[in-house]
């Protein structure tokens, strides 16, 4: 992720709920999960399907159900929950 990347995510991030960062339904890819002793692999992607102000729980496309944990995992949001492409 460039900078330019990461302040758009940061400002879109600010402007979510504190309840879950990312809303519930948008699409997301992962791009590293640096602490998870089973993680899954860069490029992953699935759907946010809630969270709190700590963890965003997703439903990765491969079956998986794994959290992505806000500051320590690194991922995208590819679309909004209407399905809009961010």
């Amino acid at each position: 992720m460039n900078d330019a990347e990461f302040r758009e995510q940061t400002r879109f991030f600010d402007q979510i709920s504190q309840a879950c960062p990312v809303p519930k339904g948008a699409r997301v890819r992962l791009l590293s999960m640096p602490d998870d002793p089973d993680p899954l692999p860069p490029g992953s992607e699935g759907t946010v399907t809630g969270g709190n102000g700590s963890q965003i729980w997703v439903k990765w496309d491969s079956g998986r159900s794994l959290i992505l944990l806000p500051g320590v995992d690194r991922y995208t949001v590819l679309s909004e929950p209407s399905g809009e492409p961010r």
